[in-house]
């Protein structure tokens, strides 16, 4: 019986030794997270995730977003360059290609997206940037192929009194202030 104890004893000690270890680990974790989300998108994943173009004032405008992220931040530059605009069909529900597969994909995508925090620089947002994202003024839904689907409804991250939350406003979109 006393074998069988020191076993179970060992067993418990281990046990919280592994929890100890593992709450670290957690807590390691998610700070690195908590880093790893403050520091600005590298070169590399901004070009996978964005299509944009350079503007005729030397800015930026947001063509598409084809990233993964289901909370999207539109980065404030590109190669040096301030975000100044989201063109139309950034984030909307439609995408055109001539590769259907990657077209599905892509809606796909979108159709995950909950939130995108705009930075405070974007001074123009062009009709149908957001179509089919929630916007009131277009309807809530829209066909796919043969399917009427019933898309998200994406809440824009805006800073209070800038041109995002005008936009918002104006369009009956959902949004929050920061």
């Amino acid at each position: 019986a006393n074998k069988a104890n020191n076993k179970d004893a060992v067993a418990i000690l281990v046990n919280y030794g592994n929890e100890k270890i593992s709450k670290k680990a957690r807590e390691k974790k998610e700070l690195a997270d908590i880093n790893n989300a403050l520091k600005p998108p590298s070169a590399s994943k901004i070009k996978k995730d964005w299509k944009y173009k350079d503007l005729e004032d030397g800015t930026i405008g947001i063509r598409s977003y084809n990233g993964t992220d289901k909370d999207v931040v539109i980065p404030e530059t590109i190669e040096g360059k301030s975000v100044s605009a989201v063109l139309s069909d950034a984030f909307g529900a439609y995408y055109y290609s001539s590769d259907n597969k990657s077209v599905r994909n892509i809606k796909k995508r979108r159709q995950q997206i909950k939130t995108v925090s705009i930075p405070a620089g974007v001074n123009n947002i062009e009709e149908n940037a957001f179509r089919g994202c929630g916007n009131t003024d277009i309807g809530d839904t829209w066909l796919s192929y043969d399917t009427v689907v019933k898309p998200p409804k994406v809440v824009l991250i805006v800073t209070a009194g800038s041109y995002a939350e005008q936009y918002a406003k104006n369009k009956h979109m959902q949004f929050i202030t920061e």
